[in-house]
């Protein structure tokens, strides 16, 4: 239904004597706390809400010759439209000091940073790569000065700082091939000195950082899983707010990843960093328990992930990622975001905004499919999809007082599971229910299949909530079409039932809604 016909609705609902008191009961309510919100924002600096747990990763800095394409002007008003509330970019620390001592902000970073607080966007600022002016590249101290006097310069403009970009990459920094060392050993089982070498870096600049603006959030690690934790026991300061990871699927639906406790990899890193089926959720939890573990900060921060929808062909070359069609991108970033918010995830950035069309290998080349918008514009599904998962998840906060219960009609297997590493990967294959509370601190709930897209019918499934079915109803937004029913309720046991209820492999809001006295 069109934003102009669900208007027409209220106005009509709102002008009938009979309905008037049903209208009131279950919209002021809301009206009025996204009034509130709104008028705080606008008072503030006049500019619009967007979510502040999305995000996505973007190439204004125009660092190497492929981000050319990349116009911030044409490309940051999309994404403010599309309502997430953050970008991810690169500052280099060359540009900001390319002679000792002497700091400055390039006319194309201000130019970038300056258009996107216009139209209502937090930064997090990469503050990436070595500086050759030193005779060590990578001095600790030297970089800590830089980041410090960045983090006051932009004060207001940047509202994080992340200490460089998957250091595992760069062979000045570690001292070898990248990706040679995954697990953060060394062959001899020893572990990779560069590790310790991060931790010093990222120690520093963050106290550098804090002294010269509290206000700045510190993020960093940004290796992968296993190195994270063997760094998190090294000690992290407490003047880092979060820590970053890079949760890619590569091959796998979004609630999996290629991290499993499984003989194969356990015996590869030392230990488990998720559970057996490899859970986004298990992922999840269990960084947390290591966090509290290590005395680490709070917050993850999940500065990359995403799907490519390059086509597979290349004869030269093979690629970590899978490439999946346009559809099933959009589809995985809605549940990818939508699991995200449902975790406590502080921020989650998809990587990223625009097909990279600088880079070679046309349409075989992962890297550039990566976006949600074409190299030529044009959004993509994944584009909308995105946008209704930011727009209609405002305000929300994980977790409510109704207990919720899903039973499928049957379980959903893979014929064709894809292989990470020698073993299967297959999809969860799992109907997830996740809990919410909205804007007015009414319950909701985010229901959807696990599974790959496919060519079967979708999956049926009873609900369950734990409320007297005489004084609520149910309300479905379904975040891919726009569409808004009300499955019909019955009483089982006390409970509000919804029975056979069609589960996509996306994300449907279910919204408990109290019913008015004769309704």
């Amino acid at each position: 239904m069109t934003f102009r016909a669900r208007s027409f609705r209220l106005y009509r609902w709102a002008n009938d004597r009979s309905s008037l008191r049903f209208f009131m009961s279950r919209y002021i309510p809301i009206l009025t706390a996204l009034f509130c919100a709104t008028s705080s924002m606008l008072a503030a600096d006049s500019q619009p809400i967007l979510n502040d747990h999305m995000g996505v990763a973007t190439h204004f800095s125009h660092k190497t010759g492929w981000m050319n394409p990349w116009d911030a002007s044409r490309h940051i008003p999309m994404i403010a439209e599309m309502g997430v509330g953050w970008i991810r970019d690169e500052i280099v620390w060359r540009d900001v000091e390319p002679v000792r001592g002497e700091y400055r902000i390039s006319e194309n970073t201000r130019e970038w940073i300056e258009l996107a607080h216009a139209n209502g966007l937090k930064v997090i600022a990469c503050f990436a790569d070595h500086n050759p002016i030193y005779e060590d590249a990578w001095d600790a101290e030297a970089y800590a000065r830089a980041a410090a006097w960045l983090a006051k310069e932009l004060d207001g403009r940047i509202q994080a700082i992340e200490v460089l970009n998957e250091p595992f990459g760069s062979v000045s920094f570690t001292g070898g091939p990248p990706h040679n060392n995954w697990t953060g050993l060394d062959p001899d089982r020893s572990l990779s000195p560069w590790l310790a070498r991060y931790v010093k870096l990222l120690n520093t600049a963050a106290v550098a950082i804090k002294a010269a603006n509290p206000r700045m959030k510190v993020i960093g690690l940004g290796g992968t899983t296993p190195q994270n934790y063997r760094q998190l026991a090294m000690g992290i300061s407490i003047d880092v707010d979060g820590i970053t990871d890079h949760p890619y699927s590569f091959r796998s639906p979004p609630e999996v990843i290629p991290h499993r406790d499984i003989p194969s990899y356990v015996e590869k890193v030392g230990f488990a960093v998720a559970d057996s089926d490899g859970s986004f959720a298990s992922f999840v939890g269990m960084y947390r328990e290591e966090l509290k573990k290590q005395h680490g900060p709070a917050q993850l921060w999940f500065t990359e992930s995403g799907w490519s929808t390059f086509r597979e062909g290349e004869k030269k070359r093979t690629f970590l990622y899978s490439g999946v069609n346009e559809a099933a991108q959009a589809r995985y970033s809605q549940r990818r975001f939508m699991e995200a918010l449902a975790l406590g995830v502080t921020v989650n950035i998809q990587y990223d905004f625009l097909d990279d069309s600088g880079h070679t290998g046309g349409d075989f080349e992962a890297e550039r499919f990566f976006g949600l918008v074409r190299a030529d514009g044009s959004p993509k599904p994944a584009y909308h999809a995105v946008q209704s998962v930011a727009r209609a998840t405002i305000g929300f906060t994980s977790g409510c007082d109704i207990k919720a219960k899903v039973f499928p009609f049957s379980d959903r297997t893979e014929d064709r599971p894809r292989i990470w590493d020698g073993d299967p990967l297959p999809a969860l294959s799992r109907i997830m229910l996740y809990p919410f509370s909205d804007v007015a601190g009414r319950p909701v709930f985010a229901v959807w299949s696990a599974e790959r897209p496919s060519d079967q019918s979708v999956r049926s499934a009873d609900l369950e909530f734990a409320v007297d079915p005489g004084k609520f109803y149910v309300e479905a937004t379904d975040l891919m079409t726009g569409e808004v029913s009300q499955p019909a309720t019955k009483l089982l046991g006390g409970r509000l039932m919804v029975e056979q209820f069609a589960v996509p492999d996306y994300p449907v809001l279910i919204r408990l809604l109290p019913r008015v006295s004769g309704k």
